[in-house]
């Protein structure tokens, strides 16, 4: 015996009421982004190699903390 199955078609109501919400926060989301893009500045500072508050400060110990050099100044071992 066949069975008769009736389509089922969601309702526009239905279909709304279900993605209303991720909609809203999409959108707020868009705006959001929208305003910190466009209409907040950030901190701009001009860039001068001479400007000495820039620069990272010097550590007496730096000295003893450099690396050393590989032996025969390979970079890549390649004995695969």
């Amino acid at each position: 015996m066949p069975r008769n199955y009736s389509k089922r078609t969601p309702s526009l109501r239905k279909f709304l009421a279900l993605y209303a919400q991720d909609w809203v926060v999409t959108c707020g989301l868009g705006l959001l982004f929208y305003v910190v893009g466009h209409h907040i500045s950030g901190f701009k500072r001009h860039f001068s190699l001479e400007d000495t508050s820039l620069r990272y400060p010097y550590d007496r110990y730096a000295v003893d903390q450099r690396v050393g050099a590989r032996p025969n100044n390979r970079r890549f071992d390649c004995s695969c």
